[in-house]
């Protein structure tokens, strides 16, 4: 319904040249968020002067982008205070609520994402926990969102996005206290949100699939990290070293060609491919070391 209303806004109930215009403009600003914290800062105050205004699909629309940059500030830019990135993903959490009525894909991701970040910053146990508890409560909901009528999982919003998050959650032995330490479930979500149809979502460019989103390989990898520590098997910590190199040289390629911001993911792609590099040689190391390599990996997966 937003592609169609924002398409042919003449003929949309409350939806005026003005506010597509103004919508337009916010985009742009959207576009130009990996210049750095100025520029995302400037593009989120833009779609926040147009919550007045906005309604629907349209304002499900830009609450989600709102917190889309609440997560790039936070998490993918370079060097944000500690302190400031826990402010910006708290808000980022109190921010989706203006859209839990929509029980939709954009809101269970992004608050799910948010909470997950957020935790990964956690100062202390109780912190932790109380972050980890919130995940808990919602990861259900956050399944149910992505199962269509047949009970198969479904891709959808940002390639695959709830796929992934409940990926990272199901992969993670520090969700061993909540009962969500199930990474063959967490291989299962991530391989799902790979497989997410093509479409074309406002405001990107291009049509894209979940393989365009190179997140979800991240995660599929991490997944099979779960399951060589949880099944003490070797051969899967080396599978999933393969796959962070081999998307890393689909990444370099894009870098090399010029290709890198075709889908206008650049800021993206580049915070994973530094991660994913980070894994792959925390992995390999473990894997080289002998018979200590589950103890090993099990300690290097604490920093991730």
């Amino acid at each position: 319904m937003l592609g169609k209303c924002i398409v042919f806004a003449v003929f949309c109930y409350g939806f005026s040249w003005s506010l597509l215009a103004n919508l337009d403009a916010a985009d742009a600003l959207f576009m130009q968020r990996s210049q750095g914290e100025a520029m995302s800062l400037k593009a989120r105050e833009a779609y926040s002067k147009l919550l007045g205004s906005a309604q629907g699909d349209v304002k499900t629309y830009v609450i989600a982008q709102m917190s889309r940059l609440d997560l790039f500030r936070s998490v993918m830019l370079p060097k944000v205070p500690l302190e400031k990135a826990k402010e910006i993903l708290e808000g980022c959490v109190t921010n989706i609520e203006a859209i839990k009525q929509t029980q939709s894909q954009e809101y269970f991701y992004l608050k799910t994402a948010c909470l997950a970040f957020r935790a990964k910053l956690a100062k202390d146990t109780a912190e932790r926990l109380d972050f980890g508890g919130q995940i808990k409560d919602i990861q259900q909901k956050v399944l149910e969102a992505s199962t269509d009528s047949n009970g198969n999982l479904k891709g959808g919003f940002e390639g695959g996005g709830c796929l992934r998050v409940l990926a990272g959650i199901y992969s993670n032995p520090k969700a061993t206290i909540f009962k969500l330490f199930v990474p063959r479930k967490a291989l299962e979500f991530a391989t799902a949100a790979l497989e997410t149809d093509s479409k074309l979502n406002r405001p990107f460019p291009n049509e894209m699939t979940g393989r365009d989103y190179f997140e979800n390989y991240y995660y599929q990898a991490f997944a099979k990290i779960g399951i060589a520590i949880d099944e003490a098997d070797l051969n899967e910590a080396k599978e999933a070293v393969k796959i962070l190199k081999d998307t890393m040289e689909e990444i370099e390629f894009l870098i090399d060609s010029g290709e890198i911001d075709t889908n206008k993911r650049e800021g993206e792609t580049r915070y994973y491919y530094r991660v994913m590099g980070e894994v792959r040689d925390a992995a390999s190391q473990c894997i080289a070391s002998g018979d200590g390599w589950l103890d090993c990996l099990i300690e290097e997966l604490e920093r991730f």
